[in-house]
């Protein structure tokens, strides 16, 4: 029984030994004929063969759902053809459940009796981000996302061959597409919400962290005391003597204060 994914591409229905065809009293075939018996996808569904040399002729009805195959050939040619029939489904959003598909063939007198073959469209599944590696960044500073950051799971597809990476907005960070800057003066533990796709469906969002790491900043000289001396009497200037702002640090324990 043959699986079809959701933008995984059209999927064997028989596979190499799974079909044998034989007449005990013909070596040469006509036609033959495989129809979807319940579409659930309709117009969305088909299913094709590859002819290759065999001068067979193959051809789908759309509104009938049905593969013909014409052209006097033998029996094993038409088994090799029959034997690469594909089924696939281009909906963006395929409804799951079981197809049966019916075959059958003719030697230019009687039919066949017919053969019912199955392909269940599966669901596709979710990629599923369970973690990420450790990331950090200093202070204001920019840091670029990508899909390398992040562990995630997905059993329909490949990670991250053709994966998008979302990174949505949040507290304390701005962005520019998956660039992140931490806001002036932030530093700690910044959350940042994010989400993958694989083309066709959308992960969890997922809080990636981000270690700010803080940066010392310069102090600022924001003024003065009033200073007086007399003419040709020496000053002695002091921190005390300033006005000083530092978010890093008490002024002006530890300051050391230079004249130039």
């Amino acid at each position: 029984m043959a699986t079809f994914t959701e933008g995984g591409g059209a999927v064997p229905v028989c596979g190499d030994d799974a079909l044998t065809v034989s007449d005990v009293d013909d070596f040469e075939l006509e036609s033959a004929g495989v129809w979807l018996g319940n579409s659930l996808d309709f117009w969305q569904e088909w299913l094709s063969v590859d002819v290759g040399d065999t001068g067979i002729s193959a051809s789908f009805d759309f509104m009938f759902l049905s593969l013909r195959l014409t052209g006097t050939a033998s029996v094993l040619e038409y088994q090799t053809v029959l034997r690469s029939l594909t089924y696939d489904n281009n909906s963006q959003s395929p409804t799951p459940g079981a197809r049966s598909l019916f075959l059958r063939v003719n030697d230019g007198e009687a039919d066949s009796d017919v053969l019912t073959l199955t392909v269940t469209v599966a669901e596709k599944e979710a990629p599923l981000i369970t973690g990420q590696r450790a990331l950090s960044t200093p202070e204001e500073a920019a840091i670029a996302l990508t899909l390398a950051d992040l562990y995630v799971t997905d059993p329909d597809s490949i990670y991250p061959d053709e994966f998008m990476l979302t990174v949505l907005g949040g507290t304390n960070y701005t962005r520019n597409g998956a660039t992140i800057t931490p806001v002036v003066d932030f530093n700690g533990q910044l959350s940042v919400p994010v989400s993958v796709s694989d083309g066709t469906a959308e992960s969890n969002v997922f809080d990636l962290t981000i270690t700010v790491m803080p940066v010392p900043d310069a102090p600022v000289i924001t003024g003065q005391d009033v200073l007086v001396t007399s003419e040709d009497t020496a000053l002695t200037i002091s921190l005390d003597d300033l006005h000083v702002t530092d978010p890093d640090s008490i002024y002006p324990d530890e300051f050391m204060l230079t004249v130039l």
